[in-house]
């Protein structure tokens, strides 16, 4: 299917691909510089500005970024003995990271590290945190350097730093706990973007860790100058208030039914009931190709999307 090209193109994230289909349309969307996007994305930006805006966050004077390998090699002779993360430059999170544990794996994480640095243009290498709950913040910054639209959520990542999912629950009592920091970082953070030039939609990553005896809060983990893999969670919250929402994603590779009416047979009870307003269903659609699948779980409580979410992850095991 062709796109209609009187209508406006809206990019998940931009880069130069992006760029140029957007001048096929008749109204191309304005949009910030690439240079400027691609600067504001990176891991070393995000570790600076970290560095200025958060210095509770504990994150110096250990985290480095490494743009060669004569500095990861020095790097390597004299880091602390500790579990560490290591992110490419320009990668997502999950992909092109690396955790690792010093002296034990150092023969080991060289190679990789230095694979990581040479197809990302450095990486950022900061101490692995104990963590206690993940929160994800999204917003829009107007090219005038307002926010608006700013919304959170509970963010759940696989071990090795991917997205999995994203959690909203009525009245979380987790969340109210941190909610005055999320706000103050993001519109910090915002304040700092529309210095650089950038404009349009911003993800933040966060996260409350422990520190032996001591919960602190981690204002700025990772930015994402770009839409969000969350936004589903937040429309399905305005569509059925007072629920609670899991949006969560498994490998691709895991067989699904070929049609609605086999996957509706499959998930028995569990399938979503628009009169008790409550059960699971794909958001992406049952057809091949896909890296992944996204479920959506509705339920009345945040036990039960993980008793739902288990027995569905079993019925396709």
């Amino acid at each position: 299917m062709k796109p209609d090209l009187k209508r406006t193109f809206t990019a998940f994230g931009w880069n130069p691909e992006a760029a140029e289909l957007n001048q096929n349309y008749s109204h191309p969307s304005p949009h910030p510089k690439l240079e400027i996007v691609a600067r504001v994305n990176s891991r070393e930006f995000t570790l600076l500005l970290e560095q200025e805006l958060f210095p509770e966050n504990r994150v110096e004077p250990e985290s480095v970024f490494c743009r060669t390998v004569d500095e990861l090699t020095r790097w390597l002779e004299t880091a602390s003995a500790k579990r560490w993360v290591a992110k490419g430059n320009h990668g997502h999170a999950g992909i092109g990271q690396h955790r690792f544990s010093l002296p034990d794996e150092k023969q080991l994480a060289s190679p990789v590290l230095t694979r990581i640095l040479e197809t990302q243009g450095g990486l950022v290498l900061e101490p692995e945190h104990r963590i206690n709950v993940e929160f994800g913040c999204l917003f829009y910054l107007q090219g005038n350097g307002t926010l608006s639209g700013l919304k959170s959520h509970r963010l759940l990542s696989y071990s090795g730093g991917g997205f999995a999912g994203s959690l909203l629950t009525p009245n979380d009592a987790e969340f109210s706990k941190w909610e005055s920091k999320i706000g103050t970082a993001a519109r910090q953070i915002g304040s700092k973007l529309h210095q650089e030039g950038y404009f349009g939609p911003v993800g933040i990553d966060m996260y409350a860790w422990q520190d032996r005896d001591e919960l602190l809060f981690r204002s700025l983990v990772d930015l994402n100058a770009r839409c969000s893999m969350a936004y589903p969670v937040h429309g399905l919250a305005q569509r059925f208030p007072n629920r609670s929402i899991l949006v969560s994603q498994v490998p691709a590779t895991i067989a699904l039914p070929r049609t609605p009416a086999e996957l509706k047979e499959k998930l028995g009870e569990h399938h979503f009931d628009p009169q008790t307003r409550t059960g699971a269903f794909l958001t992406t659609p049952l057809m091949p190709g896909s890296r992944r699948h996204a479920w959506a779980f509705i339920g009345k409580t945040e036990t039960d999307l993980q008793i739902m979410r288990d027995h569905v992850y079993r019925i396709f095991a």
